[in-house]
């Protein structure tokens, strides 16, 4: 038996489509980075209100529902949602969009340089 390979790692297909999509990682729009920072103190937020409830009220069943309504809110969830929904639907139109720096530069008209 004899293989012979053409391309292999980064210059496969495969390899292609793995680095698109770590640029399109790395390409995250300035209000997704924000969106994560705050979904971080969204965290303590959640967590101290909780506390604060159960001081108050002694009812476990407040308590649990405010680090749910809280928790719910998903600030950088929401965000990465909606940049799905919105890549996917210029793909249904035939555009490829890399990721959310790209679709936020879209929306506002940016021209660039060059």
């Amino acid at each position: 038996m004899e293989i012979r390979t053409e391309r292999i790692g980064r210059d496969t297909s495969y390899g292609k489509i793995i680095e698109a999509v770590e640029q399109a990682e790395r390409s995250r729009a300035p209000v997704q980075r924000l969106a994560d920072r705050l979904a971080g103190y969204l965290v303590y937020f959640a967590l101290g209100a909780a506390v604060l409830t159960y001081l108050l009220t002694r009812d476990s069943r407040a308590t649990i529902s405010v680090i749910i309504v809280a928790g719910a809110c998903g600030i950088g969830g929401g965000h990465a949602a909606g940049n799905s929904g919105r890549i996917g639907r210029a793909a249904r139109g035939g555009a490829i969009v890399k990721g959310g720096l790209f679709l936020e530069q879209l929306a506002s008209g940016y021209r660039g340089s060059g």
